[in-house]
């Protein structure tokens, strides 16, 4: 099987239409393998002959995707060994990937319900398009909502994920039992920058992204012991010193490259610690840690100021951070 896939990859693919469609059914299904193999990985436990914790960091490492991808492919796989009905018709080309991650969306915590009613519902999605699938399932979800017990959904747990992406940003999901999401909804919104009328326009989103990095850093800083009422983050950035001096790159400790614009945004008010090393791995020296702005002259700003000096934010001083007007790098 792997020199028929060799071949395929050696192969020219036409460019007229006819051709295409094949390619992409062909490939559609054999990512559809791609996940029964994923299975019967993970049932003969062959990834720890690899090293490997689990079948996920196996299609990690092997996969060379993030751990997040790859749990995403292992989770589907997963699901979808519950479901062989709609299994069996993503692998035979009658629905698509599409389909199928339309089903799988919808079906959420009625796996056990969708799984007792898939020979009757997935005969009745194979000749429909995106938009039609989308339709049905989200009209099955909500029956299937409707269903249930008032006790099933207040026992629910709230739930939140944060994901890398492949550009180093952060994408951030979860759902909250309804307490919960009053708590957090309450707190941003006495958070986000501005308040009062006109907060719900332009830019709200960015504004409650905003307001939850500022509940974030704020409860960093009251739970500094040496620092009381300082953000202390304690995010590493690794920067060799010419390039902090040169306006160069950096990376965090987890191996995320940093911009530049990062690296001196991050190194402005941080704790800057002596490192020597030799090669990639011997460590010779760790020095003692230096703020670049001392606890005196931060207590000075906050006589000084009282609050953010940017035009039109009152956030009070221990929501801010301390930055130069010229940078410490270059003098």
């Amino acid at each position: 099987m792997i020199e028929q896939l060799s071949a395929f990859l050696e192969a020219q693919v036409p460019c007229d239409g006819e051709s295409m469609a094949q390619v992409l059914e062909l490939f559609d299904r054999a990512e559809a393998k791609l996940h029964a193999a994923v299975l019967e990985l993970d049932a003969s436990g062959a990834w720890a002959a690899e090293g490997c914790l689990d079948v996920t960091g196996f299609v990690s490492v092997h996969g060379r995707c993030s751990r997040g991808y790859a749990r995403r492919l292992t989770g589907r796989a997963a699901k979808l060994a519950a479901l062989p009905v709609l299994f069996g018709a993503w692998r035979d080309g009658e629905l698509s990937k599409f389909q199928v991650e339309v089903v799988l969306a919808n079906v959420g915590r009625h796996l056990g319900v969708f799984a007792s009613q898939e020979a009757e519902v997935v005969p009745t999605l194979v000749p429909l398009g995106p938009a039609e699938t989308v339709a049905v399932m989200v009209s099955w979800r909500r029956h299937a909502d409707a269903l249930d017990e008032p006790s099933d959904k207040s026992e629910e747990p709230s739930e939140l994920y944060l994901a890398r992406t492949m550009h180093g940003r952060r994408e951030l999901a979860g759902h909250l039992s309804a307490e919960d999401g009053d708590v957090v909804s309450a707190a941003i919104d006495a958070a986000r920058s501005g308040g009062g009328e006109g907060t719900e326009l332009v830019g709200a989103p960015a504004q409650r992204a905003d307001a939850l990095v500022g509940i974030c850093r704020s409860y960093l800083a009251a739970h500094e012991p040496e620092l009381p009422g300082r953000v202390c983050s304690r995010v590493g950035v690794l920067v060799r010193y010419e390039d902090l001096e040169g306006f160069g790159p950096g990376r965090t400790s987890d191996g995320t490259v940093m911009t530049p614009d990062e690296v001196q945004a991050a190194s402005c008010d941080s704790v800057l610690h002596r490192l020597v090393y030799s090669g990639r791995s011997a460590v010779l020296d760790f020095g003692v840690g230096t703020r670049t702005i001392s606890n005196n002259l931060w207590a000075a700003l906050v006589a000084r100021d009282g609050h953010c000096r940017h035009p039109g934010c009152d956030r009070p001083a221990n929501w801010c951070e301390g930055h130069h007007v010229v940078h410490f790098s270059q003098g």
